[in-house]
């Protein structure tokens, strides 16, 4: 009980600090779109593709966390579109890796839990990453646990993003405590739908 109050004010504290930030990341698990945020006004949004197996924190669920996080790796800065990432190292092309079930494309935006729920997301290797069209066509969620964006769309969002970049996930069918009601309310001052 204690650690999920813990999380409820560590959730308030940083949608404030979020919200007042030039710049954050809303990821809708619910509506597949990730939306740029810069000065509480949505200014971008992208279709993404989540955890097929919904949305948790636990260790090894393949499930996509929620709540805060930050960005605290970048890779592939430089990369073509097409690059296939293995241990975050570029390994080659797609085409020489079409047996990958999940494939790491493009950029990857490696992200760290804030909250104590969330906590074990940078050893979960959860990122935001670059998938495959045929993936990305399905228009549902597909990844094993990381948020997959279009190649195009991701290389857009890291051009436009930094390290300490603030991710906020959320899932409204299945959110954390505290989450819906904050959420409606923060989305709506910055345009957001969900």
């Amino acid at each position: 009980m204690l650690s999920r109050l813990i999380d409820g004010l560590l959730h308030v504290v940083y949608s404030v600090l979020a919200l007042l930030r030039r710049r954050f990341v809303v990821v809708d698990v619910v509506s597949q779109r990730l939306y740029v945020v810069s000065y509480g006004v949505a200014v971008a949004s992208y279709a993404i593709s989540t955890a097929t197996m919904g949305s948790g924190e636990q260790a090894g669920s393949y499930q996509t966390p929620r709540g805060w996080f930050r960005v605290n790796e970048r890779y592939g800065r430089d990369a073509d579109l097409d690059a296939v990432f293995v241990g975050r190292k570029i390994k080659g092309r797609l085409l020489d890796y079409t047996d990958s079930k999940d494939p790491i494309l493009a950029r990857i935006l490696r992200l760290s839990g804030r909250q104590l729920g969330n906590a074990n997301t940078f050893s979960r290797y959860v990122y935001i990453h670059g998938t495959t069209a045929q993936r990305m066509a399905q228009g549902q969620p597909a990844s094993q646990g990381c948020v997959n964006m279009a190649c195009e769309d991701v290389a857009d969002l890291f051009a436009d993003t930094e390290l300490g970049l603030w991710v906020y996930i959320v899932d409204a069918a299945n959110p954390l405590w505290i989450q819906p009601s904050f959420f409606k309310q923060a989305t709506a001052l910055a345009g957001v739908s969900s």
